[in-house]
């Protein structure tokens, strides 16, 4: 709305805006203002998703692939004691040994007590 204001104040008052050409401005500016709202409330359900997700993964044996500074892989495994998100927000599991499992170098999930 602030840029139609705008847009009023400083036009050409020999050339002023068409009726048709105000109308299809707050017709784009509604559409953007809904597009905005829409993409806010998709990003808040994708967060709640994500962390009932890592959630539902507590108690859980999980095993995964990390690689460490020099680019070593290693498998990491145990049992899902708590979920913590970096600032980026990053899912991590918090493992039985003390370890911390990134969510996306998981690569197997098992009931505990049915583990390999």
């Amino acid at each position: 709305m602030e840029i139609l204001i705008a847009q009023l104040q400083y036009q050409d008052p020999f050339e002023p805006m068409g009726n048709e050409e105000m109308v299809a401005q707050i017709a784009n500016i509604r559409e953007l203002e809904m597009n905005t709202q829409l993409t806010s409330s998709l990003k808040q359900m994708t967060e709640q998703q994500r962390t009932g997700s890592a959630a539902a993964l507590i108690g859980k044996y999980v095993r995964g692939e990390v690689s460490d500074a020099e680019g070593n892989v290693f498998d990491m495994e145990g049992i899902v004691t708590g979920i913590r998100f970096t600032e980026k927000g990053e899912a991590m599991l918090e493992l039985d040994t003390g370890e911390l499992l990134p969510l996306k170098s998981m690569t197997e999930v098992t009931a505990v007590g049915t583990a390999n």
